[in-house]
């Protein structure tokens, strides 16, 4: 049975009869859930869930919903994904077979399911879309040298000519944009003059947020866009609009007057992108300012797509900033008790994500152990094993005799994503209040100890600090001295 996700099901209701249709087979994974996902945008490759179902007995699943336009589909079973592009009316058949470890690096979020398309929309957008991929690859493969060697403009030259040829009885829309944008990458790397690129690819305005050619050649040519304006003396008025005055019209004013600048709705996205990049830079900007600004932007912006994108990089600069609620979690230790975060409030808690084949994680429990021991009156220390499976948790934990708190979440519990954990370890420590403390936090054996020696020092009576990396320095502070 489909399970329609709420606040989409009045939109799904309204399909019609004609909607895009895909079915298929993953006997590897029978009785699991499947999700089918859409991207919001391809430039922060956010996505929605439309709808879900079980996997029956046989392996089988089906789903009915309407794309709207061309646009990069995903089918999620766990962690594990399949992503291929969908056309409206279309009827895809494919079959998904298991992941093996091997495929993807073992610290990778993605990890993609082998499928193979048995049916498809009768332009075959994916495999023309592999064609291209694959023909540009030969090209750079062969001609990486004169790219190095800044030469390479009469060669993409021949390449935007020859290309076309190849590809000239394409007609659906979508891939003639995608291999336009495509050429328009090669154009960049070969450094055409950006005027030219301008008039030839972004001039109209148009964004196409669905279009990963686009996205990628768009996000390459306006790449440190804010630099350009430090020549200019204007860089000082961007800096006050974002750090003192907080005004956003004036802020736009003076992107939107830049010769390569189409439109407000291209300087908004310009802008957002570029406050993102300043929030993770040294150039002196604060995070509490580009929040602000992002907000304003959010506010003001008549594209939807625009205010999706500006709340996804408020949601990013604010979940796990320092002073922000921890998020919370039930989880259950190796007895099938639950715990949540809210159990520890009033104790500041340090949480350790590992898992077993992760070596640094396990070379790191010993030092983790000397901080137990060492402050485990105030402090809870919490590990998360996000193992793919329990009983090499299990094992772990009834072959050791470490005396913290041992969790199992799983390689697909949504934690993962709540506490953005990719590399392994990861750290957080979180305040008595639930609030972050520090993300990422030091590691036990580089830093956390003396700062947790700073903290719970009673002989010394100081306000706890909240540290963010992003204003301030990286190393564990000093312990005060008794002269």
């Amino acid at each position: 049975m489909i399970r329609l996700i709420p606040y989409l099901f009045l939109l799904l209701l309204s399909i019609p009869a004609w909607a895009t249709r895909i079915s298929g087979t993953a006997k590897s994974y029978a009785g699991r859930e499947i999700k089918l996902q859409v991207f919001n945008d391809l430039f922060t490759l956010t996505q929605n869930d439309i709808a879900h179902q079980i996997i029956d007995e046989s392996g089988q699943f089906s789903f009915d919903f309407d794309p709207g336009q061309v646009r990069l589909i995903t089918l999620r079973i766990g962690e594990h994904r399949s992503n291929f592009y969908v056309a409206p009316n279309g009827e895809y058949s494919l079959s998904l077979e298991a992941w093996y470890a091997q495929s993807d690096a073992p610290l990778s979020p993605d990890k993609y399911l082998p499928a193979t398309l048995l049916a498809q929309d009768p332009d075959s957008v994916n495999p023309r879309v592999s064609q291209i991929n694959f023909y540009l690859e030969d090209f750079q493969q062969k001609n990486y040298m004169q790219f190095i060697r800044g030469n390479a403009k009469k060669t993409v030259a021949k390449l935007k000519t020859n290309i076309s040829e190849e590809f000239a009885s394409v007609e659906n829309d979508f891939l003639k944009d995608y291999l336009k944008y495509k050429i328009a990458r090669q154009e960049y790397n070969a450094r055409i003059h950006k005027d030219t690129l301008f008039q030839q690819y972004l001039s109209s305005g148009e964004i196409h947020f669905q279009n990963p050619a686009f996205a990628d050649f768009y996000e390459s040519y306006y790449n440190k866009w804010f630099n350009r304006y430090n020549l200019s003396g204007e860089k000082e008025r961007i800096k006050r609009y974002i750090e003192e005055t907080g005004d956003a019209d004036s802020l736009m004013q003076l992107i939107q007057n830049h010769d390569f600048i189409a439109n407000v709705e291209n300087a908004e996205l310009i802008t957002i992108m570029e406050l993102h990049r300043l929030s993770q830079s040294t150039e002196g900007y604060t995070v509490p300012a580009i929040t602000r600004m992002i907000g304003k932007l959010e506010a003001r912006t008549t594209s939807v797509e625009i205010r999706e994108i500006a709340r996804y990089y408020l949601r990013k600069l604010k979940r796990l900033a320092p002073g922000n609620p921890a998020p919370s979690f039930v989880l259950k230790d190796r007895q099938g008790n639950e715990h949540s975060l809210e159990d520890y409030r009033g104790k500041y808690v340090y949480l350790d994500f590992w898992a077993t084949w992760c070596s640094p994680c396990i070379k790191a429990m010993p030092a983790l152990n000397e901080v137990h021991t060492l402050y485990g009156d105030s402090l809870v220390v919490i590990s998360i094993s996000v193992d793919q499976r329990i009983k090499r948790y299990e094992h772990f934990v009834d072959s050791h005799e470490y005396p913290w708190l041992f969790l199992y979440a799983g390689d697909d519990a949504p934690i993962k994503e709540d506490y953005e954990v990719v590399a392994m370890p990861t750290y957080c420590l979180i305040d008595p209040e639930g609030k972050i403390m520090q993300y990422p936090a030091l590691s036990p054996g580089h830093g956390v100890k003396a700062y947790f020696e700073y903290l719970f020092d009673s002989s010394q009576k100081k306000t706890p600090e909240v540290w963010d990396w992003k204003n301030a320095p990286k190393k564990a502070p000093k312990k005060e001295s008794d002269d």
